[in-house]
């Protein structure tokens, strides 16, 4: 027959599902603290788009000089924003696969048992 033949120890089980669960406690705090990082960009991404509707609505000839570098940094703050957002998924794509990882390792923990 093809059984293992080295078992896994009640100590080693419970070492692992210890860890195994301080790595979930982890993710959960990434995922949080990710989720409150999107608000916190798309909350300044809003705040930047009515400075520069407002900014715009006021013009007189010296606000032109402004304005022309207020469009400088909003197309900097732009570029950033997108920036962000594709680090955004790429974390979030890594945190995914991460947490699948952990709970295939707690699968394999329970079938240890």
């Amino acid at each position: 027959s093809s059984s293992k033949s080295t078992k896994i120890s009640k100590d080693t089980i419970k070492s692992l599902k210890k860890e195994n669960d301080e790595l979930r406690v982890e993710i959960e705090s990434i995922k949080n603290d990710f989720k409150k990082f999107v608000q916190d960009v798309k909350s300044s991404e809003t705040k930047s788009t009515t400075n520069a509707a407002m900014a715009s609505s006021a013009l007189d000839k010296e606000s032109v000089k402004s304005l022309e570098y207020l469009s400088n940094e909003y197309d900097d703050l732009h570029r950033f924003q997108n920036s962000s957002k594709q680090q955004m998924s790429r974390l979030e794509s890594r945190l995914t696969v991460l947490a699948e990882k952990v709970e295939n390792l707690s699968k394999s923990i329970d079938e240890a048992e």
